[in-house]
């Protein structure tokens, strides 16, 4: 599970944005502009 996130966090790092499994700190801003189509 964690090490999921940290894929997850490096592929949505790429945009720049921290993807957290459960979208918790995921930024409003960057959260639009992917549409959290990576989860």
């Amino acid at each position: 599970m964690g090490r999921q996130t940290a894929t997850r966090a490096r592929e949505t790092a790429r945009d720049g944005v921290r993807h957290v499994d459960g979208g918790d700190s995921v930024p409003v801003t960057a959260s639009r502009v992917t549409g959290r189509s990576d989860h």
